[in-house]
């Protein structure tokens, strides 16, 4: 079935009847900058994406707008579930990173970017091109695409030097990069421990990385008694090597 404006408009409709207003006013409190959504809950709207990806994604993605938070997410949605090459995927992806504006938007699809892990090498090259961005959200796909694909043994190495390297205040950069510092600990603990004893990140970063690796029921509580220790309590702490 192609999809058509009118289509387009019978989704919307969809998407009022599912949407609920607590979970709008919760999802509105969560996520700063968007002043338009229905509540609809992800996993209800995997399931219109996936509706959508097995009818028509392009002519989808065509028409699609980003007037609300909704339809922003299944416009990733439809890219991760759609049926294609990783060639096509990669061109719809770069097309679709710069409309991200929130960490929901961002991390739903860094997540449905599945595909990416049948050619992780083309996936990396393919992410190099947001290494040198001075955007907070591409940055922020950037780490969690790390976070999510890339440390395994053969990646783990290059994650933390980019994480190193990715230098931007704004807050959900810094955040995604914690988050994904707080999971190499978890996965790749040998390699990460030493960057936080050194104090390789800045006092925000670092912190925040601490407190996900303390908030982990996957770090143990010898290892989380040890990272506490090397937290900042200002930024003229110096942190010594345990």
């Amino acid at each position: 079935m192609a999809y058509t404006q009118q289509s387009y408009q019978q989704l919307l409709c969809t998407l009022k009847e599912l949407g609920e207003e607590s979970f709008k006013a919760f999802n509105l409190k969560l996520i700063p900058g968007k002043t338009q959504a229905w509540g609809v809950r992800v996993p209800t709207l995997r399931r219109l994406a996936k509706q959508i990806a097995h009818e028509d994604a392009q002519g989808f993605l065509s028409i699609a707008r980003e007037d609300t938070l909704e339809e922003c997410m299944l416009q990733g949605m439809v890219i991760g579930a759609m049926r294609c090459s990783l060639a096509q995927r990669f061109a719809l992806t770069t097309e679709f990173v710069p409309k991200i504006d929130n960490w929901a938007v961002c991390d739903v699809f860094c997540g449905d970017l599945k595909a990416i892990k049948k050619d992780l090498p083309a996936g990396r090259a393919f992410l190099e091109r947001y290494e040198c961005s001075d955007k907070e959200f591409e940055l922020r796909f950037l780490a969690v695409m790390l976070m999510q694909y890339y440390t395994g043994d053969a990646y783990i190495d290059n994650t933390l030097k980019v994480y190193q390297t990715i230098r931007h205040e704004g807050y959900y950069v810094k955040m995604a990069v914690a988050w994904g510092l707080s999971v190499c600990f978890i996965k790749q603990r040998e390699k990460t421990l030493p960057l936080l004893q050194n104090g390789a990140f800045d006092l925000f970063t670092h912190n925040k990385a601490i407190q996900k690796c303390c908030e982990s029921r996957r770090v143990s509580p010898q290892d989380k008694a040890l990272l506490r220790r090397l937290k900042y309590i200002n930024p003229a702490a110096r942190i010594k090597s345990v």
